[in-house]
């Protein structure tokens, strides 16, 4: 069986689970929550705790290995300007697709609301700073308090200097380095591959803590939720093949074989960084450079994700 078919096994059974066993018992289920909230999470940290060592190393190594500084620039740029270009697109394709979708199929408000009394307790989403905030914030002054406080797109700024920078120093010191943080990415890599072993309990857990809290009526807004994201995600995913074809060049049907498990597995998993080691695989099978997919994909993944505005 493979990875993606026990990820989506393990998802159903677990939310399935908990419905059951909170409509048997609701001192049960509580119990079944007190332990499996913990693995859960325990997984999910296993799995954040590789993202800045792993992303950073990429771009060291990503940038460090072009050939020249500029054109490892000109990469970044141009990279930044196309996700800009894309989301952008995407954030307007995904407004248009849920108000359609919601018109169409409205959820219903008996499980609107006990959605709503499930979550009741969780922490309230912060409000953005304001843009001078945002935009003063993005050039570190504490590098090591960045990362602390897991500001990725600090670190990416000052690791992108950085990178650069080793470009410019004797070549002893600076292949010195590159292998440092060749060391460290190839090692990330592995234990990313640890954790991703361990994903279908994991995602047993996490299902099983959401099912048993939420109950079937708030289990069947959760899935219009999912119905409703997926199918803006598919757009979007359409507008990334369009794309692919008509300005990369690459057939549809060669991109879609290549990136087949990759899609796969981030449909199981719901995360960037998990799927980050097969995007880079795929990469590499359709002829694109470490140096570029190690800048490029990086930074997808850290802050241009084409789903985000679903």
């Amino acid at each position: 069986m493979s990875q993606p078919t026990r990820l989506l096994l393990s998802l159903v059974a677990g939310l399935l689970g908990g419905v059951l066993l909170a409509r048997a018992s609701i001192t049960a289920a509580d119990w079944g929550v007190a332990i499996a909230q913990p693995v859960g999470t325990a997984w999910l940290n296993g799995l954040q705790m590789t993202v800045i060592p792993l992303v950073l190393s990429l771009l060291v190594t990503g940038v460090a290995s072009t050939a020249e500084a500029a054109s490892a620039g000109r990469l970044a740029v141009r990279t930044i300007g196309a996700s800009l270009v894309f989301l952008t697109v995407a954030a307007i394709a995904a407004a248009v697709a849920t108000l359609l979708l919601l018109d169409l199929f409205p959820i219903p408000v008996e499980a609107a609301a006990q959605l709503r009394a499930a979550i009741a307790g969780g922490t309230p989403v912060p409000t953005p700073p304001p843009l001078a905030e945002l935009i003063a914030a993005i050039v570190p002054n504490n590098v090591v308090g960045a990362a602390a406080s897991g500001a990725l797109l600090s670190l990416i700024v000052f690791t992108l200097i950085f990178a650069f920078a080793l470009t410019r120093i004797d070549a002893p010191a600076r292949d010195l380095l590159v292998r440092f943080f060749a060391a460290i990415r190839d090692a990330m890599l592995v234990v990313v591959g640890w954790v991703l072993w361990l994903a279908p309990l994991g995602v047993f857990a996490l299902a099983f803590a959401v099912g048993a809290r939420a109950g079937t009526a708030a289990f069947g807004a959760l899935l219009h939720y999912i119905a409703i994201v997926s199918a803006i995600g598919l757009v979007v995913v359409a507008i990334a093949y369009l794309i692919a074809w008509t300005l990369g060049r690459v057939p549809i049907a060669r991109f879609a074989r290549t990136l087949l498990p990759a899609q796969a597995f981030a449909v199981s998993t719901a995360s960037s960084l998990a799927t980050l080691p097969m995007m880079l695989k795929a990469a590499g099978d359709m002829g694109i450079s470490r140096p570029a997919s190690g800048v490029v994909l990086p930074l997808a993944v850290a802050m241009f994700r084409a789903t985000q505005p679903a």
